[in-house]
């Protein structure tokens, strides 16, 4: 039952990342900190986009249709269990709606100004500029240079 929660978590991250952050912005991310772009770009842009998020959707499809009931040995757990089961396994994934429910009802403006906004990633997002001369943490900590690696109030 965890690898529905882990799956849905999982594929919601992938395409948050890919439609809302981007994935070009994020690839240009990766050349930031690794100094080239991840081979071949074409792939990985698309990987995220589409191929990743289908994958992990039909693998929900396909062992939710084979589901049925869980047992150990040959003992049929109750559906009272199951129900249970089922709650627990969910509890993780229930947050991501009602966190952006809340967001949105909190957020000044019209309905699709509200998703805009909440959608943008902050200037401060991601790893710093290039023109700054900040490193990104990860490199910044491996060449021993802190700089980069607290901004702001510590």
């Amino acid at each position: 039952s965890a690898t529905y929660s882990a799956l849905i978590l999982g594929c919601s991250e992938v395409s948050i990342m890919a439609w809302i952050y981007g994935a070009d912005r994020f690839l240009e991310d990766m050349k930031f900190m690794l100094g080239f772009y991840p081979y071949p770009r074409f792939f990985w842009k698309w990987a995220w986009k589409i191929i990743s998020p289908t994958i992990v959707v039909l693998i929900l499809v396909f062992t939710w249709v084979d589901y049925d009931g869980n047992s150990y040995g040959e003992y049929d757990f109750p559906a009272w269990a199951n129900a249970l089961g089922w709650m627990i396994t969910f509890s993780s994934v229930i947050l991501i709606p009602i966190v952006a429910t809340i967001k949105i009802c909190n957020e000044e403006g019209t309905f699709t100004a509200r998703i805009q906004k909440l959608t943008q990633p902050t200037y401060d997002w991601g790893p710093a500029s290039p023109s700054t001369g900040d490193y990104p943490p990860l490199i910044a900590l491996v060449w021993g240079d802190t700089r980069g690696l607290f901004r702001g109030p510590i």
